[in-house]
């Protein structure tokens, strides 16, 4: 068997999560998706994903069902594998300080592949 690192498994992961963005939803998912890692750095993980919850509507609630199976299937201490959207910041939020930066690199890592899969698999803007 051959073997598989983390970051082709990242990769794997984010196009096949990216490919099922539906057509309507891609351009706002493409700005929320953009502006996250921006505001990991700025803010932090908790204060990013809240951002998130608060944008639902405009891109959010793809991006954080996105990064809730990408973190539930990366088995991260303290997440658990009941890990939804819906309960994402709580335990984020619940992390101790080692384990949050983990998970903070963790959605890093997932971030740019993210980013790569919608620049791949998204009309262009300019040609839309």
């Amino acid at each position: 068997m051959a073997l598989i690192i983390k970051d082709q498994e990242r990769a794997r992961r984010a196009y096949a999560l990216v490919e099922r963005v539906e057509d309507n939803k891609q351009k706002d998912y493409r700005t929320t998706l953009n502006a996250l890692g921006g505001n990991i750095i700025r803010l932090g993980l908790s204060a990013a994903l809240a951002e998130l919850q608060r944008r639902e509507k405009l891109g959010g609630k793809e991006v954080l069902e996105h990064l809730a199976h990408v973190l539930r299937q990366a088995n991260l201490p303290g997440l658990g594998d009941d890990l939804t959207k819906d309960n994402l910041v709580q335990k984020v939020n619940a992390l101790n300080a080692e384990d949050y930066m983990l998970a903070t690199r963790e959605v890093m890592a997932h971030l740019a592949w993210f980013r790569r899969a919608v620049q791949a698999l998204f009309k262009d803007e300019e040609a839309a």
